[in-house]
């Protein structure tokens, strides 16, 4: 499995298929909103999602150099 790093998502891919993925948009300079995070069911229980979380954190904060705020309701537990 790899993680590929687009401008507005990351995604979780297998077999050169998406399996998952976290989506997040540019609210102002910066500042983004993480507004979904979604994993296909046959892959659920196998931490993809947090990974891809924590993965969105890492990227928006270090190489954005931004703020984070969410309306995703799964990536509002990792948010301090």
């Amino acid at each position: 499995m790899k993680y590929v790093t687009l401008e507005n998502r990351i995604c979780a891919v297998d077999n050169d298929k998406v399996i998952g993925e976290i989506d997040f948009e540019k609210i102002n300079d910066n500042t983004y909103n993480i507004y979904r995070t979604f994993v296909s069911e046959e892959y659920r229980g196998k931490n993809i999602a947090s990974e891809l979380v924590n993965r969105a954190f890492d990227e928006l904060r270090n190489n954005r150099n931004a703020n984070i705020e969410s309306t995703c309701s799964y990536c509002n537990k990792f948010i301090d």
